[in-house]
């Protein structure tokens, strides 16, 4: 990371007294100002200064999209919280939002550099905590911004085959044509951010008149022709459609639609070096975007909450989104119900083309001050158009490999994007918790011309305040109870987090403490804070499990009856279905009884033993049979294990009548729980390990803490005898000495005076 702009602690704030014309800066001005914000932080221009605020208002607008976003998830407050938890769960993230980005226009408007969230952790963080933290922070608004691009192009592609439902109900959609429609807006977006990169500004001026008045040409016609509900059931009905144990648990579970709805006004941050007069122009373009958006966003939250007509029917609309369903029931025709949809359709569009731009931007800062791998090569800016292109090049590839994870399985797909939500909200925090913390230690903070003053405190109070709840809340599923497949993944639950929590904080404090200096007290302090960690480490790693049979059966009644003696030979073919490794030659497990030294002879489990499935898996681990189920040619397979012997015309019809044979029946019980003996056994030598490596790094740590009180010991030890090896007339006599050596050379006493010395400080800091 570059470290040019934690040197400097006092900046003189730009005055430019020649370009000024009619009070207002001109554009020599503005670029001098702008060369001066980066200059404070060692950067240089590199990227050329095209947007102003009319064009970042549109880009910013339109990565918010907040009433496009309100109408594609609705749904979602819908069912937790009902209508009136959607009203006042927006109105209170709106005001959050606008606690929120105005602390970070504040900040951004002091820090005025692409790096947006990581560059203001950077300048407000600790000294000591300065490189590591806004390393993370920097990490988490990459990944966030990644992860929102593809999920913009994936809600275009998506939408585009719900157009096709719509008017061709015998349309099946399969996951592979979803990513195709997603590649082909990523490649069109490219374009835009390539090719026409020097119409872009003028886009994005466009594109604000498209989402102002596309707003308009969906609300009319949706207002005029639809029924209208009552004011009491919009205000006054509250819904619980989760099953959460209260009412306001589904509140604060429904409030992520409005969450989703207001993220992204810090793309105006990661545009900040491509915008004259930077710092003022972005902490602007970010207030006037949560205003203009809010506005927009309430008003269509009103109009979809009066003009939802049926919702149980548009919540089961065969086109996947609900919204489709409320345009045609207020429209009664596939035109007009296509024609607004569309204009929904492009604002996604052009929001994907701005979310590459920014997500580029991100990327390109980051690798600057070297926070990626490769930074040599993503840093570079191609010199005719002043362009990040390998930044560009990355950020479109990266999407495009996402995708493909939607043709194995969307809920993998919706997992990883969900991502998106969670690392945005987590860098917002970063920097707010860092400034706060400067206001109430009454430490020296850095401002630009654009900032709060007494509101300061207040803005980021209620800011953090939402965020942490935003960011809590945004790890729950839509339902209490939950399957593998609504599941909200991001979340990964798993006693093995605080575990890791624990170590990463010991590593980066053991990894500060070797940079410190072994004559400083701070050293100890650091390798001390690192053990304690790595001891709550040790201390939070879950216990070792066992194996057991879920069924209620021991190890002797889960062997099945027609096992043979094992075969310990190749795991090839042989004319059998494979084997796992450790089964029989006909594919029945032979036990492990390590992994089944705690569970009874009568198979209940000992005293204190815990049995939970394997936290190694997303999924419950398929049996044997579930597995020759997925290969496709299940009949053969399943038939060749139960009867090994027989020849395959015999098998099938075998197989057709005895599907319910107990045989069968204890086949898979057994070899599914040899697989989850198996699993066990891996998960406790991991454990193992694990615990081994923390044990490690303890002792290690013991052996550094020894050599440097060792070390701080020694030199203490050595002042101290020079101080009273000699007498009190030997010192005099040796300071009299040198201070006459030094009249020789010239030297005299005023030159050192208290006075004279704050003198030569107060010019020091003046010339910086």
């Amino acid at each position: 990371m570059n470290e040019g702009h934690n040197t400097m602690d006092i900046r003189e704030p730009f005055t430019a007294k020649e370009g000024l014309h009619d009070g207002f800066p001109t554009a020599e001005a503005n670029g001098d100002r702008d060369e001066h914000d980066l200059a404070v932080f060692g950067k240089r221009q590199q990227l050329k200064r095209n947007f102003g605020f009319i064009s970042m208002v549109g880009l910013t607008c339109t990565l918010m999209a907040t009433w496009e976003g309100l109408f594609s998830v609705f749904i979602f407050g819908f069912s937790n919280g009902g209508p009136a938890g959607l009203v006042y769960g927006f109105i209170v993230c709106w005001i959050g939002t606008i606690g929120l980005n105005c602390s970070l226009a504040e900040m951004a408007s002091a820090v005025p550099l692409a790096g947006g969230q990581y560059s203001m952790v950077s300048e407000y963080a600790p000294p000591g905590a300065s490189r590591y933290l806004s390393y993370i922070t920097g990490w988490l608004t990459c990944l966030g911004w990644q992860s929102a691009t593809a999920s913009s192009a994936y809600l275009g592609g998506t939408m585009i085959q719900g157009l096709i439902v719509l008017n061709n109900p015998t349309y099946v959609p399969q996951r592979w044509q979803s990513t195709l429609l997603f590649y082909a807006i990523i490649l069109v977006s490219l374009f835009f951010n390539t090719f026409l990169v020097a119409f872009l500004p003028k886009i994005e001026g466009l594109i604000l008149v498209i989402h102002v008045g596309g707003f308009f040409g969906v609300l009319i016609p949706l207002v005029c022709t639809a029924p209208h509900g009552s004011a009491s059931e919009v205000f006054g009905q509250f819904e619980n459609g989760g099953g959460w144990s209260t009412q306001g648990l589904s509140f604060f579970v429904g409030i992520v639609t409005g969450v989703y709805s207001f993220l992204g006004a810090d793309g105006a941050c990661h545009m900040a070096e491509e915008i004259p007069n930077a710092s003022t122009v972005v902490p602007r373009t970010m207030i006037a975007t949560t205003i203009l958006n809010g506005v927009l966003g309430f008003a269509a939250l009103m109009a979809i909450l009066f003009c939802a007509g049926n919702v149980d029917n548009a919540e089961m609309s065969p086109t996947g989104y609900p919204f489709i369903e409320i345009f045609y029931q207020a429209t009664n025709s596939n035109g007009g119900a296509t024609a607004m949809v569309c204009v929904i359709l492009a604002l996604v569009f052009f929001a994907t083309i701005s979310l590459i731009a920014t997500a580029s931007r991100m990327t390109w800062a980051f690798a600057r001050d070297n926070g990626l791998p490769g930074s040599n090569w993503l840093s570079k800016v191609e010199p005719r158009s002043a362009l990040p292109l390998y930044s560009i090049g990355i950020t479109v590839i990266i999407s495009l490999l996402l995708a493909l994870i939607n043709i194995g399985s969307s809920t993998a797909f919706d997992a990883i994007i969900s991502l998106s939500v969670m690392s945005v909200l987590a860098s917002y925090m970063m920097p707010i918790i860092l400034i706060l913390r400067r206001r109430f230690l009454n430490q020296s903070i850095r401002y630009g011309p654009w900032k709060l003053g007494r509101w300061g405190a207040l803005a980021n109070i209620v800011g953090l305040v939402y965020a942490t709840i935003a960011f809590f809340f945004s790890f729950w599923p839509e339902t209490a109870k939950v399957t593998a497949v609504d599941m909200n993944w991001a979340c990964l639950p798993h006693p093995l987090h605080t575990t890791y929590l624990h170590f990463y904080s010991a590593v980066s404090s053991e990894a500060i403490g070797r940079l410190t200096h072994n004559l400083s007290p701070v050293k100890i302090h650091l390798l001390e804070q690192a053990k304690v960690s790595y001891q709550a480490a040790a201390s939070s790693l879950p216990q070792a499990d066992v194996a057991h049979d879920y069924h209620g059966q021991s190890d002797a009644d889960t062997r099945s009856t027609c096992s043979t003696p094992s075969d310990e030979g190749s795991d090839s073919w042989s004319g059998n279905p494979p084997r796992p490794r450790g089964s029989s030659q006909h594919g029945h497990p032979t036990p492990n009884t390590s992994s089944l030294s705690s569970i009874d002879s009568d198979g209940s489990p000992q005293a204190g033993t815990k049995f939970r499935p394997s936290p190694l898996r997303i999924r419950k681990i398929p049996s044997f049979r579930d597995e020759l189920t997925d290969s496709g040619d299940d009949e053969q397979s399943v038939s060749a294990c139960l009867h090994p012997h027989s020849p395959p015309q015999q098998r099938r019809a075998s197989t057709a009548q005895s599907d319910s044979r107990p045989t069968s029946i204890t086949f898979s019980v057994s070899v599914d729980s040899w697989l989850q003996a198996r699993s066990y056994e891996r998960y406790n030598n991991r454990l193992a390990a694990f615990a081994e490596v923390i044990a490690n790094h303890i002792s290690t740590i013991d052996i550094l803490i020894q050599k440097t009180r060792g070390v701080q010991s020694a030199r203490y030890f050595t002042k101290r005898l020079a101080s009273h090896g000699e007498d009190e007339e030997s010192r005099a006599a040796n300071l009299r000495f040198r201070v006459a050596r030094l009249k020789a050379s010239g030297w005299k006493m005023e030159r050192f005076a208290a006075e004279r010395y704050q003198e030569l400080c107060a010019r020091a800091l003046a010339e910086l």
